[in-house]
């Protein structure tokens, strides 16, 4: 059943590659997938469903790759600057070949997407603010309010997301990353004790 759902998934995202959203419907999901028009009902209730698991599986990854840096070894503020480098690069390396793809996606799914999105926000917000707790604990951070904290630099880097980026800017993964290293340096020297 978990890989009918899978094969469903993958088939959208290969279609939503080739045609976009809206040139898409669920017998082509199921035509792509090799199942009946059914059993994709079985799984999901409409196109947009299907579209937005294709969304939430990236990121799931995401949240993975950003789950290991805040378990692995490393001072809390190296793991903190490495989470935030790579929720910001992960979904810019993403975007690289599918921008057109998933702007248009986006922008037909969009409020269903923001309601998720909120919680994709809050799971990673969570995850920052357990090496934030951390950092407090080791007096390498100062903060009155982890919570908050987390949600700051959250929306901090998210102005260097690919949504939000220029086709020029997509084109330079360097230029993006130089930013990003900066805007992150700032960030964590609000939130560092000064010796």
């Amino acid at each position: 059943m978990a890989d009918t759902r899978t094969s469903i998934v993958d088939a959208t995202d290969r279609l939503l590659g080739r045609h976009g959203y809206h040139r898409i419907s669920m017998a082509d999901i199921a035509q792509e997938a090799g199942v009946g028009r059914r059993t994709v009902y079985v799984h999901f209730r409409s196109r947009e469903d299907v579209c937005l698991a294709c969304a939430d599986r990236i990121i799931e990854e995401l949240h993975r790759a950003i789950g290991v840096i805040a378990e692995s070894k490393g001072s809390p503020k190296e793991r903190l600057r490495k989470m935030l480098c790579t929720r910001v690069l992960f979904m810019f390396d993403r975007a690289q070949d599918n921008y057109q793809k998933y702007l248009d996606l986006f922008i037909a799914i969009r409020p269903a997407y923001l309601v998720r999105r909120e919680e994709y926000i809050e799971a990673e917000a969570l995850r920052l603010q357990k090496v934030i707790t951390e950092g407090i604990r080791a007096r390498e951070f100062v903060t009155a309010n982890a919570p908050l904290t987390a949600q700051s630099l959250i929306l901090a880097t998210n102005s260097l997301m690919p949504f939000t980026l220029s086709p020029r800017q997509l084109q330079s993964r360097k230029e993006v990353s130089r930013q990003l290293e900066h805007i992150v340096n700032l960030l964590l020297n609000g939130l560092c004790i000064r010796p």
